[in-house]
Formats: C-alpha cells, structure tokens, sequence
C-alpha cells in the first residue's frame, strides 16, 4: 500500500488539470485518492480503471466507496485524522509573468540571479475567476526595494504557498525563458501509508426495500464477482488466483437494501439520510 500511495502520487502530480472522474476538486483530492487505492489495492484499483477506460460504463457505479483501515493497536482512523507527509523545506520554482507591464518593468529589470524576493497577496480583477484565488493575485516584489517585479500566473498559484496575510520569501532564478522565483511549496496535501496498518475497502450498491438494481448496476457487479460473464474484452485485475486452483474477484462489491424510516427513500449526494440497514434484507 506504500508503494501504491506513492505511485498514485506521481500519476496526480503528472496529469493534474487533465480530465479526471472523481468528484474531489482541487489539489487536495491527492489524499483521498492515496487512501482509496491503498485499502481496494492495486489489482482492484487497476480493473476498475481498465474496466471504465474499456467500457466508458460510467453508469451503474455503485453508491457508496467504503474504506477501513486498522492500525496495529486496533485503532479505526477517521479520513480527517489521517497523517499528511511532512514536506517541510520543500520548494518549487514557477515562472514571474507580467514582467514587461508598466507597474513591474522597473523592478523586473534591476533583478539579479539569486535576489530575494517576496510573494504578496493583493487584490486583482484578472486573478482567478473561482476557487480560494477568486480577484487575487500573488504579486512578486524585490525584497530590497520593493519594486513589484511581476506575478505568480493563475495557473501555478496552487504550485506555491500562499502568501495568505504575511509574505512568502522567495529567490529570483533566472531561466531560458525569462525569471522564475523559487518558493516554498503548498502545505502537504498527500498523506503517510505505513506498511503495517491493515487496509479495508468496497463498494456497495444501496437500494431501498422495493427497488432493484437496473442494467447497467447488474452488469458492474457481475464483471465484478463472475469469472465467467462476458464483458468484451480480457480483464486480467478484476480476478485473482485464490489458492485452492480457482478465481476471486479483487474487487470486494455487494447490494445492500435498507429499511426506510418514515417510509421513504431521502437520498443525499455521499449517502442516504433516514435509512438503516435491515438485516433481515441486507445482501452480503
């Protein structure tokens, strides 16, 4: 699970800002993302992926992603108790735009390589047009004089620390294309997988008492837990050898239906609300 919560890491740093399809937003869905994979596993992880890359089946998913892990005490961690990685001293280095406007030539020009410079948050009706930037900007000055130098570009403005209500110290490096300046990085986003905790994860399909799963829901749990159903194509992760000279799927996947108080269904984005699992009907 160690590995695999690295290797997650690498593949979000890579492809962030291309097309994704979980519903976390921002570079904070990196952990979740980690802790997912370290409880189904890589073999899980790698059919499902394979399957919605396949198929394009994004319909009939199951309701609910479950995740557990055990510490070696015994202890349950919550998902906003969990360990980030320490990446203190960490820095990047992210290009000074806007050098050439009126405000910044000066102090763009008398800069030299390895000046310090300083991140300063300032209001600006071309920063960010949504999210925590939204009408700000991280303007770039001289340390020693003060002159503005340039910005941070809307688009590396989560690649630094932000500046918040105190100044981001930074260095001026010059580069083949122009300035950059080397700040320290965001707070850590990623999280700690220790090899000895125990990971748990599923998925379940919640139904209410006197519904049933539509086609494409049957379709998912059946490429899921029958070797033998035909899905179109060879998936070598959604089974595994089990030990006795047969097949079991990777992916821990059931129905579950519930017993609804007030005598209705509510359901809510992340769950239902008014529900309680009866265990008469609960499908395991």
């Amino acid at each position: 699970p160690t590995a695999l919560a690295a290797l997650v890491r690498e593949a979000f740093d890579a492809h962030y800002g291309e097309v994704g399809l979980v519903p976390w937003r921002g570079r904070e869905a990196v952990a979740r993302l980690q802790i997912t994979a370290a409880c189904f596993g890589g073999k899980a992880v790698a059919g499902i992926a394979m399957h919605l890359a396949v198929t394009g089946l994004r319909s009939g998913m199951p309701d609910n992603t479950m995740v557990r892990v055990t510490t070696p005490a015994g202890e349950h961690i919550k998902l906003e108790n969990w360990p980030l990685a320490d990446d203190a001293g960490a820095t990047v280095r992210v290009a000074v735009a806007q050098t050439q406007l009126q405000h910044c030539v000066q102090g763009a020009s008398g800069l030299e390589d390895g000046a310090a410079l300083e991140l300063r948050l300032e209001p600006n009706r071309r920063g960010p047009s949504h999210g925590p930037f939204k009408g700000l900007a991280f303007a770039v000055h001289d340390a020693a004089t003060g002159d503005q130098c340039g910005y941070v570009q809307n688009a590396d403005m989560d690649r630094v620390r932000a500046p918040s209500t105190s100044i981001v110290a930074g260095t001026a490096i010059r580069g083949d294309g122009g300035w950059l300046i080397e700040a320290p990085a965001p707070a850590p986003r990623h999280v700690v997988v220790p090899a000895d905790w125990t990971y748990e994860g599923k998925v379940e399909e919640v139904k209410s008492k006197n519904d049933s799963l539509w086609a494409e829901q049957r379709m998912w749990i059946r490429a899921c837990t029958e070797t033998d159903y035909d899905i179109g194509y060879k998936n070598p992760y959604l089974f595994e050898d089990d030990g006795e000279g047969g097949l079991i799927g990777t992916v821990d996947i059931s129905t579950t239906k519930v017993a609804e108080r007030g005598g209705r269904k509510k359901g809510v984005a992340g769950g239902h609300v008014g529900m309680e699992v009866d265990p008469v009907v609960a499908e395991d």
